[in-house]
């Protein structure tokens, strides 16, 4: 019952973030393969950020601080066992490498650490959409019926 209401109030601001969150990594990859690597692990944590949103809104939970969404995604996710604490723990780390790279002028990304993160991302991103699809929330590739 719960998932037919999200249906109708969140699907299609769902389906944005997951859209978004593709796109965030898509310009994470532009920006690896420019050398802005700073820039590059930024994205990538969004990227994750709008697949958390996402993930949340399954619950019909929508924080507006970066903090309540990353609290809530432990609780109803991590803690539940629902998914990976490994999503957490990437997440986590994305989210401190983009406050390293958004507001410490005197730190510099390397590239092996924004490819590390980039790899993270791509994960997270898959495993998001995968529980989506097998909640039917979302449709998978090959699925051509309606959503």
């Amino acid at each position: 019952m719960r998932l037919k209401i999200m249906e109708l109030r969140y699907k299609r601001e769902l389906e944005k973030l997951i859209e978004k969150a593709e796109k965030s990594l898509e310009a994470s990859e532009n920006l690896y393969n420019s050398e802005f690597y700073d820039f590059a692990v930024s994205r990538i944590y969004y990227s994750m950020f709008y697949c958390v949103k996402a993930l949340l809104l399954t619950k019909e939970i929508n924080p507006k601080k970066h903090s309540g969404v990353l609290k809530m995604f432990a609780k109803e996710f991590i803690k539940t066992n629902e998914l990976d604490v490994e999503l957490f723990e990437y997440i986590n780390e994305a989210y401190n490498y983009r406050q390293t790279a958004d507001y410490d002028a005197t730190i510099e990304i390397k590239k092996e650490e924004a490819e590390y993160l980039l790899h993270k991302g791509h994960i997270f991103l898959n495993k998001t959409k995968k529980y989506l699809i097998s909640k039917n929330i979302l449709k998978g590739e090959n699925d051509n019926t309606k959503s």
